[in-house]
C-alpha cells in the first residue's frame, strides 16, 4: 500500500483546468507553491506563485478581490488563448436586457423591449394608468364575458413574464393574469391590458445596483388570505435586498389552503 503525504490544505489548493485531456493544475501554495501551473502571461511556471509576483491583489488565503482590472484582462487573454472568442467591451444589451453601467452603478432595464410589446398588441397609443391592477380587485375562471383567442392571451402572459426579470413592480398582477390561461375571457384580457396600460406610463423603471460596501441581507414578506376565490388559496409575495439592491422576489399562490391569516404568513415564512 502506497503512503501519501498529506499537506495541510493551507498549503496546497489545486485547480483543475476545465479540459481533462490536459490534466493541469494551477498551485496556489503560499508557503510550499509545489506544482507546475501557468502564469498570467501564458508561460509554465515553477516554484513560487507567479500571480504573488505580479502583485496580484488578494485577500488572505488566496481569494481575490475582485476589484483589479488587469484580472479581468488577464482572464480574457487566456480564454481567448483557449476559445475563439470576441471582446465587444461592456455589456450593453443582452436577451432583451438593457444595461447601462457607470461610476455610480449599473441600471438594468427592459425600455425597448417595453416598446416592442406595446406595439405588438396595439397598445402604444394608450392612456398610462398609475397602477397596473385595481385595487381588491378579484378575478374568477368563470367570469362573464365572451371567450378570447387562449393563444393570443398566453402570448400576451408570456411577454409580461419576461418583463418581470427587471420589472418586479408588475409580478403580483402577472400572477393573477396567469392563472387563466386555460379559458381567457375578455375580462381577463381587459386585466392583462391595464398592466400594458401601467408600463406605458413606467417604460423608463427597471432595476438599479448602486456601489456600495453595505452586504446586509434584508428580506420582506407577506401574503393576502384566500385571494383566490375559486380555490381559496393565499398569495405568497417576498423581495430580498443586499444593501439597498433587489437580489431576488417572488409572488406565488400557495400549494395549501390556510384556515386563517396568522397560518398564511406562517406559510410565507416558511416557504
Amino acid at each position: 500500500m502506497n503512503k501519501h503525504k498529506k499537506e495541510p490544505l493551507e498549503q496546497v489548493l489545486l485547480v483543475k483546468h476545465s479540459s481533462a485531456e490536459r490534466g493541469s493544475a494551477v498551485s496556489r501554495g503560499r508557503s510550499r507553491g509545489q506544482g507546475r501551473g501557468y502564469s498570467h502571461d501564458g508561460n509554465r511556471g515553477h516554484g513560487r506563485n507567479q500571480e504573488d509576483e505580479r502583485g496580484n491583489d488578494e485577500k488572505p488565503g488566496g481569494n481575490p478581490r475582485g476589484n483589479n482590472p488587469s484580472l479581468f484582462e488577464d482572464f480574457k487573454n487566456d480564454m481567448a488563448r483557449e476559445f475563439e472568442m470576441t471582446d465587444i467591451g461592456l455589456m450593453s444589451f443582452y436577451l432583451g436586457l438593457e444595461v447601462r453601467q457607470s461610476d455610480d452603478g449599473i441600471f438594468i432595464g427592459q425600455q425597448a423591449y417595453v416598446k416592442e410589446v406595446l406595439d405588438r398588441f396595439n397598445m402604444s397609443n394608450s392612456k398610462p394608468v398609475a397602477t397596473p391592477m385595481e385595487a381588491r380587485a378579484k378575478l374568477s375562471k368563470d367570469e362573464e364575458g365572451e371567450k378570447v383567442d387562449p393563444t393570443l392571451f398566453k402570448s400576451l402572459v408570456g411577454c409580461l413574464r419576461y418583463l418581470t426579470c427587471t420589472r418586479a413592480d408588475i409580478l403580483f398582477s402577472v400572477g393573477i393574469i396567469s392563472r387563466f390561461m386555460e379559458v381567457p375571457t375578455t375580462i381577463h384580457m381587459k386585466v392583462a391590458k391595464r398592466i400594458l396600460r401601467y408600463l406605458k406610463g413606467t417604460i423608463d423603471f427597471g432595476l438599479f445596483y448602486s456601489s456600495s460596501k453595505e452586504f446586509q441581507l434584508i428580506g420582506y414578506c407577506d401574503s393576502d388570505f384566500a385571494g383566490d376565490i375559486d380555490d381559496r388559496k393565499s398569495t405568497t409575495g417576498f423581495v430580498f435586498f443586499m444593501g439597498s439592491n433587489a437580489i431576488s422576489w417572488s409572488s406565488k399562490k400557495q400549494t395549501i389552503v390556510t384556515l386563517s391569516s396568522c397560518e398564511a404568513e406562517y406559510v410565507t415564512l416558511t416557504t
